[in-house]
């Protein structure tokens, strides 16, 4: 029995918890709790709906959304800038979210052919109908435009003219036929815009069709079939034959219009642009342009693309005095609008701006709260919350071995 009691008080010494073994238990389950949400939240958002997705709250500016020329995706379901004009450490960025309605990246190719006319703001670029590719431009005159394949960013140049600025401005629906605003001059775009002109640009021949009769030109939209153009001048909106480039109608007369490159419904039937505050959507189909205005709410906006002959795709500021801005179906007969996703900037204060669609995915968006991917953070950035939360750990764990080690029975001295 004496043999026996030894070895069981020999098991329960070895086992026996002291101060220290609780704290690295403690400490154990503390990152536990501080980590296994996040992963777990990441596995119970990863099921995906079929078709492209766009979420119902669109990312914030990050200095951590990584760059497509590392990281690349078959298709993006929106473009836009994030932030206006240089500011410390935040300089506005050109991003993409991809077609899954997660994945952020943004465009260094837009970034990188920014000039100092531009004010820090990315190169002007646009995004295909299919989502699959982005042609970027430049304020300077280099001469060509840039056509970048987003699923292995893949980039092939087409000449416009040697020492010309060349700014895209919508891709047809063709996916080969691009409308740029074009320039013998560097362009400002923060200044007169009477230099620009209007051209049609076959991405796969190198093919130019010059338009002499249009200029101060800064958006147009090119009809589904490739035959009218709407063009927005700073002497307000005007419809143009693509063959002959003669001006055959005016939309409105105003300079304060908002024309997107998608502003064609799908039948080439109507053209929806803003005027001030004002929805205007012309039917073109007849030998005149019949209009129909709507007051939007709210006051203004941009038409970036069209989910039916009936639904127009809105992009607008709720609140110019914190940059929150939303996007909006609005109804072409009746005005009304719903909300359907909202952009909030974070403490940057970074607005969302020159958003652009691809307009053949829009009438299949299924929306939704979706996680944010900007892709692998820098090793630093790992590092920081893993050492923070290592040491909260730690130090809740000395505490938990403290108290217990006060709680445990002393032998008296007597």
């Amino acid at each position: 029995m004496a043999q026996g009691a030894t070895v069981d008080g020999t098991w329960g010494q070895r086992w026996r918890l002291g101060p220290s073994g609780v704290g690295y238990l403690v400490a154990l389950a503390v990152l536990g709790l501080i980590y296994l949400p996040a992963a777990w939240t990441g596995v119970a958002g990863s099921g995906q709906t079929a078709g492209p997705q766009l979420p119902a709250s669109i990312a914030p500016y990050s200095w951590y959304t990584g760059m497509l020329s590392t990281d690349h995706f078959d298709a993006a379901t929106l473009k836009y800038q994030n932030g206006v004009g240089v500011e410390f450490m935040d300089d506005p960025q050109s991003v993409l979210l991809s077609a899954d309605g997660r994945t952020y990246r943004r465009l260094d190719q837009a970034e990188n052919a920014t000039i100092i006319e531009d004010q820090g703001d990315p190169a002007f670029s646009v995004l295909s109908p299919d989502g699959t590719f982005v042609v970027v431009g430049s304020s300077g005159r280099v001469g060509a435009v840039q056509v970048v394949r987003l699923r292995d960013g893949h980039v092939r140049e087409v000449v416009v003219g040697r020492g010309r600025a060349a700014l895209p401005l919508a891709i047809g629906a063709d996916g080969r036929t691009l409308l740029i605003g074009t320039s013998d001059d560097v362009v400002n775009r923060y200044g007169d815009e009477d230099s620009v002109g209007l051209a049609r640009l076959d991405l796969q021949t190198g093919a130019l069709q010059q338009y002499p009769a249009v200029t101060g030109v800064w958006a147009a939209a090119l009809s589904p079939d490739n035959s009218r153009i709407t063009v927005a001048t700073n002497r307000g909106a005007q419809l143009v034959d693509a063959t002959s480039g003669r001006v055959t109608a005016t939309l409105a007369s105003t300079s304060e219009v908002s024309l997107d490159g998608d502003a064609w419904s799908a039948d080439g039937a109507s053209v929806a642009l803003v005027t001030g505050s004002s929805l205007v959507v012309a039917d073109v189909s007849g030998p005149q342009p019949e209009l129909r205005r709507h007051l939007l709410m709210p006051d203004s906006g941009t038409v970036i693309g069209w989910r039916d002959a009936s639904t127009v795709l809105v992009h607008a500021f709720t609140d110019t005095s914190d940059n929150t801005s939303a996007l909006y179906w609005v109804d072409v007969n009746s005005g009304d609008t719903e909300t359907i996703a909202s952009y909030a900037p974070n403490f940057t204060g970074a607005s969302m701006l020159g958003v652009d669609a691809a307009r053949d995915l829009i009438p299949r968006w299924h929306v939704g709260p979706q996680p944010v991917d900007r892709g692998p953070l820098p090793l630093y950035v790992d590092l920081l919350p893993l050492g923070a939360g290592v040491l909260v750990a730690a130090a809740v764990g000395w505490v938990a071995a403290r108290l217990y080690g006060l709680a445990q029975p002393r032998d008296l001295p007597w």
